[in-house]
Formats: structure tokens, C-alpha cells, sequence
């Protein structure tokens, strides 16, 4: 593996480095391991992603050291601008006029995420400065997420087109 990163390392040279490289080529390969996963077995495609993102890590994928700096680190703001942008994109204001407990559904849910998130990586004896960005990352990413599997699993509202959420009186409409 040294050899083939020693030979990318000087061809990379000219280039944005061998970071960003090995990230591009990272991504490419969670991309096409979600669709292959979500097209043949019907998944959402966070699981080809997450997949992918196992075996990196259990392969020892260098590609950043923490605390991030430099790619890495504009990797980071830039995956974290994206996923705030499409979960304000997705966010009606009008929920919250005519159903202001969606509001606290959103802040719940985020707040439980962070706390979970840390608690385990405290129990990993992950640092406290890591655990708490990690937890923080993971709070921000978690709507995007249910989005994605949402869309992935051609979800709609809970329990629409089901005998469960029709009162007894009136006809379910599919």
C-alpha cells in the first residue's frame, strides 16, 4: 500500500495533493456503493455510504489528521454547509405557524442527538474536544439523513395510506 501511495504522492505533486485525491476517490466509491446498494437491494443508499465508510476506516485511511486543518478541514465546513442548507431548503416556516410542536419535535430530536452521540463516544474514551465536534456534526447531519433515507425508501407522511391513521368513520385513501 506505500508503494502505490509513494508513486500517487509524486505524480499528485503539481496537483491539490494526495489528500484531496484520496478523498475524491473515497467519495466516488461511497457514491457508487450507495446507488449499487439502494438500485439491487432497495436500502437507502446511507447504507452503501456508511459501508464504504467502514472499511475505510478499519483499513486505516489516512486521510486527515485531527485536529483538522487545511482540506480536511474545508472538506468539514463545506459537508456541514451543505447539509444546513438542505435541511433549511426542506424546512417550511409555515409548520411552525400551524403546528408549533414540530419546532419542539426538531429541537428535541437534535438536542437527544448530541447528547447520545457524546455519551457514546465518552464511553469509546473518545477525547471530549472530538467527541463534542463529532456530536455536533452528527446533530447537524441527522435531518439530512432522515431525509435522504425518506426519499431513498419513497417514504411519505407516517402511517398514510394505512388502516392506522383513517378515524373509524371515514374511508382510507391510499
Amino acid at each position: 500500500m506505500n508503494e502505490i501511495l509513494a508513486i500517487w504522492a509524486e505524480w499528485i505533486k503539481p496537483s491539490a495533493g494526495l489528500p484531496t485525491v484520496q478523498w475524491s476517490i473515497l467519495l466516488a466509491l461511497a457514491a457508487a456503493s450507495g446507488h449499487l446498494v439502494n438500485r439491487y437491494t432497495g436500502l437507502p443508499k446511507v447504507i452503501g455510504y456508511s459501508v464504504i465508510g467502514a472499511f475505510a476506516g478499519l483499513a486505516g485511511f489516512t486521510g486527515v489528521v485531527w485536529p483538522l486543518q487545511g482540506t480536511g478541514l474545508f472538506l468539514l465546513e463545506l459537508g456541514v454547509a451543505v447539509v444546513l442548507f438542505e435541511a433549511g431548503g426542506r424546512t417550511s416556516l409555515r409548520w411552525f405557524r400551524h403546528n408549533p410542536m414540530v419546532l419542539v419535535q426538531s429541537l428535541a430530536e437534535s438536542t437527544l442527538t448530541f447528547f447520545l452521540v457524546h455519551w457514546v463516544l465518552g464511553q469509546m474514551e473518545v477525547r471530549g474536544m472530538v467527541a463534542e465536534s463529532l456530536a455536533l456534526l452528527a446533530m447537524a447531519a441527522s435531518p439530512a439523513v432522515l431525509s435522504r433515507v425518506a426519499m431513498d425508501t419513497q417514504g411519505r407522511r407516517p402511517g398514510h395510506g394505512t388502516r392506522w391513521c383513517c378515524p373509524p368513520s371515514a374511508p382510507c385513501m391510499p
